[in-house]
């Protein structure tokens, strides 16, 4: 986690991870020059060593900056960074979850769901297709749902350059091959058709749950895309209405020109089943579309004397029948007697009704006796209960209420401290309560605890840090010492882990609190000498008198 808290570029603050693929890691980031959260993408170090890729990735970056569409995730910037000269582009951040998540959640969306996803990324890929963009990276991993629901489709802009640069790095894969088009696999010319089959392998795993093409290995299954038609829904026990299914089978055929155009087109023949759910498309219509797209890609392909390869560009979709203005209904004038049956007629019949109407009413009111009875429930429904469902997978509750006769009505994630991510804190109605067979129950399935994000606690006492994180939900973890010439004394100086990072409620933040400046060593004073005392001068000895000897005399 050494890129926690880095700085990229001098603005971008990277606060939390978001995810982590093949391609690139994802960051939750702060803009410092713009104080706002955003998305920031890091290529992997690999893509580096192509010395074209910079220019590539540059000019696709600038292409994604210019698609504006509500399904569309925004390009904000891009850039390098570090020594290494890291690839990143910095996006919008979407609250909400990527739509593989979900179908690893719940295994397939209902067909009203699953035809509305579709919809909202065939219109961001219509967008695209307009401006001479091929996403070439279709799949759930880069559709996202946002809380409120909307669909938006990432990665627009880098798909092409790290292709490109994929050629040149080894063991490096684009995307996953459970969604390439047969012509990505066999690396012919990549056009909007190909963005078609990929999104009509994402809407035939949301109604089914699985995607057409499964096998051991990657090879396998890019093999049986190529040799092999897609089986349909009603084929693996999931069957659908046919005139969906017509619709899903034809975006999925092996030769682009039997497929929509683009991506425009498959929308709008979603939209006009969404409208009459009995009509089936025409079967004419997918070889003039088909011709078509062959014939503009065939004028797509050709290369312009820069060098720089083209981008097919498919041809004008008509603009959809449900968004056709319409003309405003001619207003007939009610005293015009001329038309009909005199206006007058029809006024004295509505006012006789009405007091025919409000006559027995008050009839009923003053002869009628005792209470009206209350409207109860029919007595041919059946009563079921609801099955348990506290803390258990979302899997195991989902079959418990189909083996009483209920269904999921709908998922709703709520954060809970006692019940683990994913598994399930209750139902409602709640477990044990009598239901009508049929009835749709509401599941609350567990997030996790509540995340906190560590607050800002530099330049605060040690007491005040301590009541900010009780606040908030956070411990006091451990606390350690160290000097600083820029923080009080008794100050915060940082926090471990760092301001933002989102931590569980009740987890512990160690601190680092100031001991002031560090103090500079004061010089030593020179020592002064001890006196010596002189050395007294001894005296001469006194000599020791002699006593005199006296000579003998004999006697």
């Amino acid at each position: 986690m050494e890129m926690l808290g880095r700085l990229i570029s001098g603005r971008y603050r990277l606060i939390a991870p978001l995810g982590d693929g093949g391609m690139a890691t994802i960051w939750r980031a702060v803009d410092q020059q713009l104080d706002r959260e955003v998305a920031v993408k890091i290529l992997r170090p690999q893509f580096g060593t192509d010395p074209g890729f910079a220019a590539r990735f540059k000019q696709e970056a600038r292409s994604a900056g210019g698609l504006s569409h509500p399904n569309i995730v925004s390009v904000y910037d891009y850039g390098t960074d570090g020594t290494d000269g890291e690839q990143y582009i910095v996006m919008e951040l979407v609250d909400g979850r990527d739509l593989a998540t979900i179908l690893r959640d719940r295994g397939w969306l209902s067909t009203d769901d699953a035809v509305r996803v579709a919809i909202g990324v065939a219109s961001a890929l219509e967008a695209a297709h307009r401006k001479g963009i091929v996403h070439r990276d279709v799949k759930p991993g880069n559709i996202m749902i946002t809380d409120a629901g909307d669909v938006k489709v990432t990665d627009f802009g880098i798909a092409r350059a790290v292709s490109e640069a994929s050629m040149t790095v080894t063991g490096t894969t684009l995307g996953s091959v459970h969604y390439f088009s047969p012509e990505q696999a066999r690396g012919d010319e990549v056009t909007g058709a190909s963005d078609v089959y990929a999104l009509a392998i994402v809407l035939y795993e949301m109604l089914t749950g699985r995607r057409p093409f499964e096998a051991e290995t990657a090879a396998a299954v890019a093999l049986k895309r190529l040799n092999e038609d897609p089986p349909s829904p009603t084929a693996i026990g999931r069957p659908q209405p046919p005139g969906l299914e017509a619709i899903v089978m034809r975006a999925m055929a092996r030769n682009p020109a039997d497929r929509f155009p683009d991506a425009g087109a498959f929308a709008e023949a979603l939209r006009a089943w969404r409208r009459n759910p009995d009509a089936r498309p025409a079967a004419g219509a997918a070889g003039a579309a088909g011709a078509a797209a062959t014939a503009a890609g065939a004028a797509a392909a050709a290369t312009p004397s820069s060098g720089e390869p083209t981008v097919y560009v498919p041809p004008r979709v008509a603009r959809p029948a449900d968004r056709q203005p319409v003309a405003p209904p001619q207003r007939r004038d009610p005293y015009d007697e001329d038309n009909g049956t005199p206006w007058w007629t029809w006024l004295l019949a509505i006012l006789g009704v009405v007091l025919l109407g409000t006559i027995g009413f008050l009839g009923v009111q003053l002869l009628g006796s005792g209470p009206t009875p209350s409207a109860s429930p029919s007595a041919s429904a059946a009563l079921v209960t609801v099955p348990d469902c506290e803390d258990a997978t979302i899997t195991t509750v989902r079959s418990r209420l189909i083996e009483a006769g209920l269904e999921v009505e709908r998922e709703v994630r709520e954060a809970s401290d006692t019940v683990d991510e994913d598994r399930v804190i209750r139902c409602e109605p709640p477990t044990g309560t009598e239901v009508e067979e049929g009835r749709g129950i509401i599941v609350y399935v567990s997030s996790g605890a509540q995340a906190v994000p560590v607050p800002r606690l530099r330049g605060q006492t040690e007491e005040q840090a301590i009541a900010t994180l009780t606040r908030v939900g956070l411990q006091l973890g451990a606390i350690t010492r160290e000097n600083d010439p820029d923080v009080p004394t008794g100050s915060v100086i940082r926090s471990d882990p760092a301001e933002g990072v989102e931590l569980p409620r009740d987890d512990q933040v160690d601190l680092v609190i100031s001991l002031g400046p560090t103090p500079s060593p004061s010089p030593s004073p020179t020592p002064v000498p001890t006196p010596v005392p002189p050395t007294p001068t001894p005296e001469p000895p006194t000599p020791t008198p002699v006593p005199s000897v006296e000579p003998s005399t004999g006697p």
